[in-house]
This record gives C-alpha cells, structure tokens and sequence, in this order.
C-alpha cells in the first residue's frame, strides 16, 4: 500500500503552529478629532507579523459619542464628548486611543508653523498646523512633491532621505475641511557636517546686480529692496568668519564671485530675515 509522506513545520508537529499575538498598536497620534457627522480611518498594527490571527476587532465605549466600525472607520456622533477606541486581535487589546467629537467653524485658512526648515538627512520633524478661526477643523492631507528628497506621512512626519543633503522638496498641506486652504515650506536636506549645519542660498536684489547669501523663507526686504532666492544655488556656511546672531555674507565659500556688493541679514525665530 503505497505510504502518504506529511512534512511537518519545524520538524516537530503536524504544520499547525499556532503563532501568538504579542501586541496591537493603534497606529498615530493617541488623541484625534472627528467632526460631528463625519468620519475618519484607523489602523492598527498587529505584533508579531506572523501572528496566526491579526483579525482586528474595534470598540468603542461611548456610543453615543462615537461609532467605529469593523474597518476602524471612526463616526462622530454627538460634539461635546469622547470615546476610548480599542482594537483587539488574537485575545490581545491595544491601549485606548481618545476620540473627541467637535462642530467646527468653516476653515478659512491654514499655515504649516515654522515655515521653512532644514533636515540632517535620515532624521525626521513633526510639523503641525495652524487653521484660522481656531474652532476650525485643523484636519489636512499631507504631500511631499518628492519623496526621494522627503516622505511625509499622514500625520505630518517629515523624514528626510538618507542620501538627500543639498536638494530640497516641498511640503504641502490641504485642509479636508475645505480644499481651497493649502499651505506649503520647504524643507532642505543637509549632511550635518558643515560647520554650524547652516544651509545657505544666493540671493539677487530686485533691479540690482546685487548679491547676498541668507537661509529660509523665499523672499527678503533690504532696504526696500526685494531679494528673491536664485534657483539651485544653495551652498552650505561654516561658523568660521560669520557670526549667526547678525551675519555678513563675506567670508569663505559664503561669498560669490559675481558679488558688487554684500548686505547684513540677522538671524530670527523664522530664519535669515534683514
């Protein structure tokens, strides 16, 4: 009679190795913001990723706040209270996350605070926003125009590449509440290594041949003239030479050969301002 061979996994047992979950993860920030009649998605993150089941069950304590449902679609109910939001897989249950439902006011505007910024490459910044009016909801989409230079993901995580110093992408954000809200920075990628880590740009005066050397935003005001950041000119400054509390752009590599004149820019909270 001919013998039927069964392989066994590990060698061990019949192939059916029950692989325990270890964790679940609510993945994001642990307190959001839902609008009264709207919804927003959540995921979770299942540990180890052989677990024999990830099937993952949502709750939510407050019902009467806010629903979720199979699929972690959360629904705001009634404004004015909260909800805990569990998942749960494998016998296992994540920390809760808090669900605050809120009416909002019709968002008119948006900023990304800080503005323009730089990044050592690999290493990462949260940005956040500013919405105007305040009781606006402060919800957007988040985009990179290349992830090759900088990801951002949904909650506003900028990670820079790990080969990206010298380039620069822009960030941009567009309010869910109201498309037409958008803002946007630019975020520049260093290698850490220059000096004080100061990424600078050549600069031209508005009907000049005058030239200067400043870091963030995209435009300066010297003496009432408007200087605008030439293209593809960015140029890394050592502390050797400059003083970065009131900075003369004359020293080493921070000087062009096509300077007639050079201009003092001083260092505030939002970058290199005159």
């Amino acid at each position: 009679m001919p013998m039927l061979s069964l392989g066994c996994k590990n060698g061990n047992n019949n192939g059916n190795d029950i692989v325990p979950v270890t964790s679940v993860t609510i993945n994001g920030d642990t307190t959001r913001i839902v609008e009264q009649g709207k919804s927003i998605t959540l995921t979770a993150t299942v540990m180890p990723e052989n677990a024999t089941d990830k099937n993952i069950t949502w709750s939510s304590n407050n019902l009467d706040v806010a629903q979720v449902s199979p699929g972690g679609v959360v629904t705001g109910v009634k404004s004015g209270g909260s909800a805990m939001i569990t998942a749960k897989a494998g016998g296992v249950t994540s920390d809760p996350i808090t669900v605050e439902v809120k009416m909002f006011e019709p968002v008119e505007s948006i900023t990304i605070a800080g503005g323009n910024f730089s990044l050592v490459q690999g290493e990462d910044k949260k940005l956040t926003i500013n919405v105007i009016p305040e009781t606006a909801n402060p919800a957007v989409t988040w985009s990179s125009d290349d992830d090759k230079v900088a990801t951002v993901d949904e909650f506003g995580l900028v990670v820079a590449a790990e080969d990206g110093a010298g380039k620069e992408t822009v960030i941009r954000a567009v309010s869910t509440s109201n498309p037409e809200a958008k803002a946007s920075v630019t975020v520049t990628i260093t290698d850490g290594e220059s000096g004080a880590g100061e990424v600078i740009y050549e600069w031209k005066a508005e009907g000049s041949d005058t030239y200067a050397f400043a870091s963030a935003g995209t435009t300066h005001m010297i003496n009432g003239k408007n200087w605008t950041r030439l293209g593809g000119s960015n140029r890394n400054i050592t502390s050797s030479g400059a003083n970065f509390g009131n900075i003369r752009w004359t020293v080493g590599v921070a000087t062009p050969s096509n300077a007639t004149e050079t201009s003092v820019l001083s260092n505030t909270d939002n970058g290199m301002k005159p």
